[in-house]
């Protein structure tokens, strides 16, 4: 129920990049545990994730969230193969994929996506949604390209962008997933990879990305460097029972356990601002109240005098 993580692979963030300690999601080595590794010091920091996104009326509305833009997900040249690293289904992509807009400083690079399930469609995201849970959830991780490659970026402050989508159940299959979710009976075992031809990115995100949720915050696996620009989009992704169960099928490096729960529980806020990208119709509803209540107690006072 633990992982090796010499030369480790953080959820795929991280290629031969860092030294952590062993680690995992159940005890002893679970995320209870995890500060008291060596080289996860970070993991006990006040800007973790993952976390609680509040409802959209308890998150402030952004002008400068603007929609994303995302450059090469439609290429059927990009070179993507799909790992199973005994903690997640991983497809690493190769190819000139780049995410800009969406409020970032720069060009960010996609490096791989991956996915977090629970064992039953009650739990399996990380971030909550005004305390709910979703029974999947999807990280496209991106790097800033000015430090030209994932591991350079990864501890910096401005190093990672990742975009998260949660899933919803259907009683039908999601046809756009189909084919990478046939892919998953090739990795069943952990370590095992299988090169995708007939996957495009673009098929496995929503088809406008303007409404979503901001945050800073950190990898939710070890080292948990605070170094994470996070996006978790308001529209979900449908999904079948029948898809989620091949998920649900991979094999831990101990293959009597399969790959459920590799999650990390929502971490403190501890006051950090969660924005929104888009307007509800009570945004500045409180500003034309208060100038009201201002305009009434000045008419009073002045007949007074």
């Amino acid at each position: 129920m633990f992982y090796s993580a010499t030369l480790l692979v953080v959820f795929g963030l991280i290629n031969d990049f860092v030294t952590c300690a062993e680690w995992g999601y159940s005890s002893p080595y679970g995320p209870s545990n995890w500060t008291t590794l060596h080289g996860n010091e970070a993991c006990d920091r006040r800007a973790q994730s993952p976390i609680d996104i509040p409802d959209a009326m308890n998150a402030q509305y952004d002008e400068g969230l603007v929609p994303f833009t995302v450059m090469g997900f439609g290429k059927k040249t990009n070179q993507l193969k799909l790992i199973n690293n005994g903690h997640t289904a991983q497809l690493n992509i190769l190819g000139d994929l780049k995410v800009s807009g969406g409020g970032l400083s720069g060009t960010f690079k996609t490096a791989q996506l991956h996915f977090h399930w629970g064992s039953s469609s009650m739990k399996g995201s990380e971030h909550l949604r005004n305390t709910k849970a979703f029974p999947l959830e999807m990280h496209i991780v991106n790097f800033n390209s000015k430090y030209g490659n994932l591991g350079t970026a990864a501890d910096k402050p401005d190093g990672l962008a990742v975009l998260g989508f949660w899933f919803k159940v259907v009683a039908e299959d999601n046809e756009m997933f189909a084919r990478l979710v046939s892919n998953l009976t090739s990795i069943q075992n952990a370590d095992a990879e299988v090169a995708v031809t007939d996957v495009l990115v673009s098929d496995l995100i929503i088809p406008k990305l303007d409404k979503y949720y901001r945050y800073k915050g950190s990898l939710t696996t070890p080292p948990c460097f605070e170094s994470v620009t996070w996006t978790m989009f308001e529209e979900t992704i449908p999904i079948s029972e029948s898809q989620l169960r091949q998920f649900r099928n991979l094999k831990e490096k101990n293959p009597s356990h399969n790959i459920v729960n590799n999650f990390r529980p929502v971490q403190m806020l501890n006051g950090r601002r969660v924005s929104r990208s888009f307007k509800l119709e009570t945004d500045g509803a409180s500003t034309i109240c208060s100038s009201s209540i201002i305009t009434v107690l000045l008419v009073y006072l002045l007949h007074l005098l």
